[in-house]
């Protein structure tokens, strides 16, 4: 299934980014067109002298004592000078034309400018006005004060620094948060390379980072069970091994007794010399046929993880069952039964199914009471194709051998088809009952 394009990390960040830095620009840019609220409040408060006044007053104080006449501008250029926060404007009282002037040093920064230009509170105010006679005429002076505009570029700054602080501390916090669960991940990979897999990856949100967190605990569930899995086999073939040399044990020391009486010729005549040959031989046959279930128990094994299973029709399960009944019934055997027929399938392995069933009837013929009945059913419900066979015990040493390795034969056969193999062995009855899911 295609990921969500919005669970990408990368799509997140970026849309963390443009949110809190629309945010922060939307910030800047209230507190930028409310400023003259700040710098009316900050006149209110008085942190910033305005002397228009002496300014003006020494200004004209100069012009009088120089006697400069009205046509003299550079005398007056001279005089006025410059100045940082104070700009000067003369005009002609007679006809009001502009004389000559002087700007604030202040009004050369770009942004207290621009800033200034478009604040009522720094560049409307009402400049100090006032006539003073030369030698020549009359002339109005009109004296600007920018006192405020030193205020402008601390205002500007803070307004700048809250808008980044609105950017940048969220985009922190989530790049942070991200950083912290990678960090969380290399701790706990660490953790699983280093044997502990019982300890599961924490998985938070959807996104790369968490679809990673996800994948390598599926690993490690994997590799968990894997080695469960693999310990259990283990001690299962161990288990197989020992009871096999046990179960060796017993046909061999008899098999040996046998023949060490050939040997040294112990027997008192011909017919105890056949009784013994006799016996060796079917010592002989017990160990080939405890080996053959044991190479057919390891050779299954082999191939659970590449047998192929393909679509089989019930009725051939159905006439290979009625086959092996049949030979139960012609060894004198009682078999009540009970097969209901179906049109239905499984997947399966032929060859593997045949061994389950020969299994099945094997320990049947060798250790089932031939007095007493054999039920054996053969149904279908919904979901699954149900075998069962029951048949009342006879109690040999034989009997211990057998199902030691053909029924764990049976089983492995069992789990390479999804089947279930379900064993009941009380005191006089043994039943097995094997199920197979049907193809839907």
């Amino acid at each position: 299934m295609k990921k969500n394009c919005l669970n990408k990390l990368s799509i997140q960040i970026s849309a963390v980014i443009i949110l809190f830095g629309a945010l922060a620009l939307l910030t800047f840019s209230f507190l930028y067109y409310n400023k003259d609220y700040f710098f009316n409040f900050v006149l209110d408060l008085g942190i910033i002298s305005d002397n228009t006044e002496t300014y003006a007053t020494e200004i004209e104080n100069k012009l009088i004592d120089s006697n400069v006449s009205i046509n003299d501008i550079n005398a007056i250029d001279e005089i006025l000078g410059s100045s940082e926060i104070y700009s000067v404007s003369i005009y002609n009282a007679d006809d009001n034309l502009y004389i000559t002037g002087s700007y604030a040093t202040i009004l050369e920064d770009f942004i207290i400018s621009t800033t200034i230009y478009e604040s009522k509170s720094i560049y409307d105010v009402e400049p100090y006005y006032s006539i003073l006679e030369l030698k020549d005429g009359s002339i109005e002076i009109y004296t600007y004060s920018y006192a405020l505009a030193k205020s402008v570029i601390p205002y500007v700054s803070f307004a700048a620094i809250i808008s980044l602080i609105i950017f940048i501390f969220p985009t922190f916090l989530f790049i942070k948060r991200e950083v912290n669960y990678i960090v969380k991940l290399k701790d706990e990979v660490t953790i699983m390379s280093q044997g502990d897999l019982d300890h599961p990856i924490t998985i938070n949100g959807n996104t790369e980072i968490a679809e990673l967190s996800k994948q390598i605990n599926d690993l490690r569930i994997t590799l968990k069970n894997n080695f469960i899995t693999e310990e259990t086999n283990r001690r299962a073939n161990y288990e197989l091994v020992t009871a096999l040399s046990h179960d060796l044990r017993t046909p061999l020391t008899s098999l040996m007794g046998y023949l060490d009486i050939i040997r040294f010729k112990k027997y008192k005549n011909e017919q105890q010399y056949n009784l013994y040959l006799n016996n060796s031989i079917d010592k002989v046959n017990q160990i080939n046929e405890l080996a053959n279930k044991m190479f057919e128990y390891f050779l299954v094994f082999s191939k659970e993880q590449d047998t192929e299973l393909t679509k089989i029709s019930l009725g051939v399960i159905y006439e290979y069952i009625i086959e092996n009944i049949a030979v139960l019934e012609e060894n004198e055997f009682i078999v009540s039964k009970q097969i209901e027929h179906s049109d239905n399938f499984i997947f399966g392995n032929i060859n593997l199914l045949k061994r389950i069933i020969n299994n099945i009837f094997s320990n049947v013929s060798k250790y089932a009471n031939k007095n007493e009945p054999i039920n054996i059913e053969l149904i279908t419900d919904d979901n699954n194709l149900k075998f069962t066979v029951k048949n009342t015990k006879i109690h040999t040493i034989d009997y211990i051998e057998s199902n030691c390795i053909g029924l764990k034969s049976v089983k492995q056969m069992m789990k390479i088809h999804d089947g279930n193999l379900t064993i009941i062995d009380d005191k006089s009855y043994f039943t097995i009952i094997i199920t197979f899911p049907l193809i839907k």
